[in-house]
């Protein structure tokens, strides 16, 4: 069975923890009103609505799509010279949000992970804000 979680809106990445120290001890965090919070958040619900748990090794599929800015478009379409993907936009950044976002949902831990693939790109529609899709499944036994 495939888990199939379709989220609509741009994908965030997960960003690079602040630090802070408490009397003598560090500690990392993501600021509270940075929107990975949400996104995951919004991943989780998506994923709970499967009603799927997988136990073993798992294969997971990333599709990022992003909304391409004003700048590359002109009246009649595309701007010649466009870029063709997001510069910027790590695309292991945003799979760790999706990826921390599943555990404990979809899956026990994101170490089940043993086969992983996917894209990230910008939208040919104007219109289009972005969306994230991802396919969760058993990993396929592979004799060493």
């Amino acid at each position: 069975m495939i888990a199939e979680l379709y989220i609509p809106g741009p994908p965030i990445a997960q960003p690079r923890p602040r630090l802070a120290k408490r009397g003598r001890f560090a500690h990392a965090y993501v600021p509270q009103n940075h929107p990975v919070h949400e996104y995951r958040r919004q991943i989780a619900e998506t994923a709970k609505e499967t009603k799927l748990f997988f136990k073993g090794p798992v294969s997971i599929y990333f599709e990022f799509v992003f909304q391409r800015p004003k700048s590359h478009w002109t009246k009649t379409g595309l701007r010649k010279g466009a870029p063709q993907f997001p510069p910027g936009k790590d695309c292991d950044n945003v799979q760790k949000a999706v990826q921390d976002a599943l555990n404990e949902v979809i899956y026990n831990d994101d170490s089940q992970i043993t086969e992983w693939s996917g894209r990230r790109y910008y939208s040919s529609d104007r219109e289009h804000t972005g969306h994230t899709l991802v396919k969760v499944d058993n990993a396929k036994k592979r004799s060493g």
